[in-house]
């Protein structure tokens, strides 16, 4: 794959990303918040955290011809 065609597809997939983020990314509201904390807290004595960014890697298993 040509580096053209790697940029495309990452800029494709960044935009998908950008249309969802309103589905996906959510501050936390009302008691929402102390709920939060206290699970940050509970899987790893994170302190006043109240969200965290997934470093998931996307695999492309199926690369344009």
């Amino acid at each position: 794959i040509c580096e053209g065609t790697v940029i495309l597809y990452v800029n494709r997939v960044m935009k998908a990303i950008r249309n969802k983020k309103l589905e996906f990314v959510q501050w936390p509201k009302n008691n929402n918040q102390v709920t939060v904390h206290a699970g940050f807290q509970a899987i790893g004595r994170f302190q006043n955290i109240i969200g965290i960014i997934d470093g998931t890697h996307f695999i492309l298993n199926e690369a344009p011809a």
